[in-house]
């Protein structure tokens, strides 16, 4: 046995995740975020073996992301990429199902624990990562973020139902009832998520998940400077970072935008929206449509991580429409960044905040009702500021080196 192989079984980690592996010109490249968090899992076992399909060439895929070489990560002989096959189309899935179970029969045997992420239907291949543990009768873990069968519903998150996206719902259904009823620790990433499966799991755990470390948390003074700049009568930045997918509702999101315009003046409003999206050019033309050019910005994916958080220090509030049960980091990513979030309510948001505040929080659906809490912080400094420390209070909570830590010490525990 040599001595990858022992790492692997007396401490090694096998890790399967939905974040695809793309082909560079020297070999696998990994998305950036899911590289950062290789390397904190890293710290914590002994061996770290990653399981992702591979994004063959010519395959659209929604998500813009930033790939990087792991050269140096692979380089300490304590990470093994195991790359599969992209088998989200039905007949993909089909011909490949047999290899990829062969694979995971090996894989789940070589490794003292097992976590599994990437559950649903067609090409989730995490699904037959489960039942090879169960199978071998192996403890395994789940981890998930969102409520999967709810978001794969409608052809995974497009806006019209289907009968090829209820089948996929019915299929990914299927597949979590089953880790659920399984596995031997559940992760569920955010209140939200953990309502929705904590009752059929045996051992449910309220977890976390996000990619800023420690030394990104916002000042004191970078606080106190921008509450003071907005106190000189600054306009009024409203920020959002994330994907104008129907989960995240961007023309409800303009829709709130235009009112605050109405009601405070369109020349004391700045309205910015990053990220990329299947939605993002019907955004831009209803911001047209409106007359809200000079107001509303959707600017588009941004890869530079300084400055993402650069946008995100600046804004005066993070305005959000989640409409989908999910766990989004981006709350998190704005309340390190000293950033009150105002939006849509779930008991994700609530219980990020619970016992120090910075939210202000209405019904999923109601952008009148969004509007008037903006309108009211615009209107009222004191509030701002109160919600804006109350914020603040949060950081040092979330970091990435604290939640991956946490995560790692329950996979111990319980597997």
């Amino acid at each position: 046995m040599d001595g990858e192989q022992d790492a692997r079984i007396t401490g090694g980690l096998l890790l399967d995740v939905g974040v695809p592996f793309t082909q560079g010109p020297n070999g696998l490249l990994v998305e950036a975020q899911a590289m950062n968090g290789i390397r904190l899992w890293a710290k914590h076992f002994g061996h770290v073996t990653v399981c992702a399909p591979i994004l063959e060439p010519g395959v659209g895929f929604e998500a813009t992301s930033v790939y990087l070489d792991p050269a140096e990560l692979l380089a300490t002989g304590r990470v093994t990429l195991e790359p599969f096959p992209w088998g989200y189309h039905i007949l993909d899935h089909l011909r490949c199902r047999a290899e990829v179970r062969k694979r995971y029969e090996a894989l789940v045997a070589e490794h003292r624990y097992l976590c599994f992420t990437n559950l649903g239907s067609f090409g989730a291949w995490g699904s037959i990562g489960v039942d090879a543990a169960i199978r071998q009768r192996r403890p395994f873990a789940i981890w998930l973020d969102l409520v999967v069968h709810e978001w794969i519903k409608s052809d995974r998150g497009a806006p019209k139902n289907s009968i090829r996206g209820t089948i996929k719902s019915i299929l990914a259904k299927r597949a979590t009832d089953r880790a659920l009823k399984h596995c031997s620790l559940g992760l569920f990433h955010g209140k939200t998520v953990y309502d929705a499966y904590a009752p059929f799991c045996r051992q449910p755990e309220l977890v976390h998940d996000i990619h800023i470390s420690p030394q990104d948390e916002i000042s004191d003074d970078m606080i106190a400077a921008r509450l003071a700049a907005r106190n000189e009568g600054r306009i009024f930045r409203l920020g959002y970072l994330g994907r104008a997918h129907p989960m995240k509702a961007p023309l409800q999101w303009i829709e709130t935008m235009a009112m605050v315009a109405k009601s405070i003046g369109p020349g004391r409003l700045q309205a910015t929206w990053l990220g990329d999206g299947p939605l993002l050019e019907a955004a831009r033309e209803l911001v047209r449509e409106l007359g809200l050019e000079s107001v509303v910005q959707f600017r588009g994916f941004v890869a530079d991580r300084g400055e993402i958080l650069d946008f995100l220090r600046s804004q005066d509030v993070f305005a959000f429409c989640h409409v989908t049960p999910e766990s989004p980091r981006c709350l998190i990513e704005a309340l390190i960044s000293g950033l009150p979030i105002v939006g849509y309510d779930s008991s994700y948001a609530r219980e990020l905040v619970e016992g120090r505040g910075g939210a202000l929080l209405s019904a999923i659906g109601d952008p009148v009702a969004l509007a008037s809490n903006l309108i009211g912080l615009a209107e009222e400094p004191v509030a701002l500021e109160r919600l804006t420390w109350e914020a603040a209070a949060n950081r040092g909570i979330y970091n990435d080196e604290a939640v991956f830590s946490h995560r790692s010490e329950l996979i111990k525990r319980y597997l």
